[in-house]
């Protein structure tokens, strides 16, 4: 396989290293020996340093080399310490540091080991278009081929709409990364198909092409016709905008397909009529896909059923509903066999809270803060990043806006510093010169809280001397908000439809009031609900599916879990990140 090795970095697995055809640990030393230089050109100790390499001991490869004397190196010396300084840091999860060794390195003189880490780096680092290149340099064997393709299509999946277009005018790998833009751009599974044919000709013997990646084979594949479809949404009583929102959403994207064939659409109102009945109905109508229910009493209430259909569910089962879809999905060998299969779709904070957790540890954090309000969503958005965050962690809870002040004071320890101040005063007898300092060991700041809550946070955190401190927020504080100007430099995750402009939401922008707060969100749930119905036979085999919520993909227990873009504030207007 690709370099699953490291070879020359990793190699066999061993024990300790050896001296005299003996293993041995590391004598005593005192500071003197560990500074000076074993040779003239410190080889014995680069060789050392290989041998902790071969024996995965990082941090001894760390210690060696720090014993060395670069200058009395020869220039491959340095281009192998350097490797090695880097191969080391990245595995030690120091990614700053392996960011530092990695630009020392000599352009054009990676092996194959140390390609297959820049690739991984610059995933980690949020970085797909570095990660994309390095794995391009790559010159596998033929068997090898298959997986470098699928990886260097899932890469350049990873890159927004914006950077995919521009490296397709003028990036070293513009062919490969002109047809992940005309894919983007393509909305049906049709016209993808369509957009990949035609790339076909234009490169037929292009090394992307030659295999294609498993998720572009299947785009070549004969589709049947789409089967006629229920749309089950509460289009009366109270829930009657929201349904209406998604129904808009929903035939919107319909429109947007250019599909000669286009599935037939029924409506039912979920608040009309029960459950059972609606389902017995669809299915004497001819309904063979479902697309809701949007309350989760419904959506329980048709899973009981046992729908013979597919079912496309926008809420989420919970308790013994999901356990039994969980151990269903479990129990089926291999993927999932379209067209059946019971799948969820919502717009969770959890998915929120997974996508902040991927980009504190690509920021290279280690020390978390998370500071919340004590509403529902809130405490399951923290338990969602406490639950994969492998570093430090700690919390703060507020319950109201006056409290975020003190709350915010009570976690950076800033009134601890004031009171050993005046602890000191007393013991010295004298006043002394003082400015309370937060604590430095906290990295960054996760706020799960609304518009309201999150332009105090900024003031507070100002307040008590931490204001370097790196914001990340979810979507929650900037929905409905009028004013961001205290919330400058936040970095928010936020959906790609509220976040990026495109010809689409133009469009859209036209002809509905869609605003920034709930009904944009659900207007999008409702786009990507059909998205993910055009696609759901190739659901198994994709890795993503860009859509106006997020990244999409089949998660554990059959729900769509969501990747959602990056947004930062400046001057008071939200905008995309822009791209590393």
């Amino acid at each position: 396989m690709l370099g699953l090795a490291l070879l020359a970095l990793v190699g066999c697995q061993s024990a300790t290293p050896e001296l005299d055809g003996q293993p041995t640990a590391e004598a005593p030393q005192t500071v003197a020996e560990r500074l000076r230089p074993r040779d003239a050109h410190g080889s014995g100790n680069l060789a050392q340093a290989e041998s902790f390499a071969k024996a995965s001991l990082w941090a001894q490869v760390l210690d060696s080399l720090g014993r060395l004397d670069p200058q009395r190196f020869t220039a491959a010396e340095r281009q192998r310490r350097h490797e090695l300084t880097f191969a080391a840091n990245l595995r030690l999860d120091d990614l700053d540091a392996a960011d530092a060794a990695l630009q020392q390195l000599a352009p054009g003189t990676r092996s194959a080991e140390i390609l297959e880490l820049v690739s991984e780096f610059c995933e980690r680092r949020g970085r797909p278009a570095c990660a994309a290149a390095a794995l391009a340099e790559l010159r596998p064997q033929v068997d090898d081929r298959q997986a470098l393709n699928n990886r260097l299509w899932r890469l350049t999946g990873e890159a927004s709409l914006a950077q995919a277009a521009a490296l397709a005018k003028g990036d070293r790998l513009a062919a490969t990364w002109s047809l992940r833009a005309a894919m983007n751009e393509a909305f049906s599974v049709f016209e993808k198909a369509e957009r990949l044919d035609a790339w076909l000709r234009q490169w037929p013997g292009h090394p992307l092409a030659v295999p294609l990646p498993d998720s572009l084979a299947k785009l070549r594949q004969p589709h049947p016709p789409p089967p006629r479809v229920g749309l089950f949404l509460p289009l009366s009583g109270a829930l009657a905008p929201a349904g209406k929102a998604l129904r808009d959403g929903f035939f919107s994207a319909y429109l947007q397909n250019s599909a000669t064939v286009k599935p037939q659409v029924r409506l039912y109102d979920t608040a009309a009529e029960a459950m059972s009945a609606l389902y017995r109905r669809s299915r004497e109508e001819g309904v063979a896909f479902i697309i809701g229910p949007l309350d989760r009493p419904a959506l329980e209430s048709l899973h009981r059923i046992g729908p013979a259909v597919p079912v496309l569910g926008l809420n989420y089962l919970a308790g013994a509903a999901q356990r039994r879809l969980n151990e269903n999905a479990e129990s089926r060998p291999g993927p999932p066999k379209a067209p059946t299969g019971f799948r969820t779709f919502g717009l969770a904070i959890e998915d929120e809270a997974a996508t902040i957790g991927r980009r504190l540890l690509a920021d290279d954090h280690e020390r978390i803060l998370v500071i919340r309000n004590s509403e529902e969503w809130a405490e399951r958005g923290a338990t969602t990043l406490a639950d994969s965050w492998p570093k430090h962690l700690e919390h703060q809870t507020f319950r109201s806006i006056p409290e975020i002040t003190d709350a915010v004071g009570e976690a950076l320890q800033a009134a601890a510093s004031q009171a050993r101040h005046e602890a000191l005063e007393r013991l010295l007898g004298t006043r002394l010169e003082f400015l309370p300092r937060a604590r430095t060991d906290i990295d960054g700041v996760v706020a799960f809280v609304d518009h309201l809550e999150a332009r105090a946070i900024a003031p507070a955190i100002k307040f008590h001397f931490a204001e370097e401190l790196p914001v990340y927020s979810g979507s929650q504080s900037v929905r409905q908000a009028l004013k961001l100007a205290d919330m400058e430099k936040f970095r928010i995750v936020e959906m790609p439809f509220r976040l990026f402009d495109s010809p689409f939401r133009q469009i859209l922008d036209q002809g509905f009031d869609l605003g920034s707060g709930n009904p944009a969100a659900l207007f999008a749930l409702g786009i990507d609900a059909y998205r993910l119905f055009d696609h759901w036979r190739l659901l198994p085999s994709l890795e993503s599916l860009r859509g106006a919520t997020g990244l999409l993909a089949v998660g554990d227990g059959e729900r769509i879990q969501r990747r959602l873009s990056w947004g930062v504030v400046v001057d008071g207007r939200l905008g995309p990140e822009p791209t590393p």
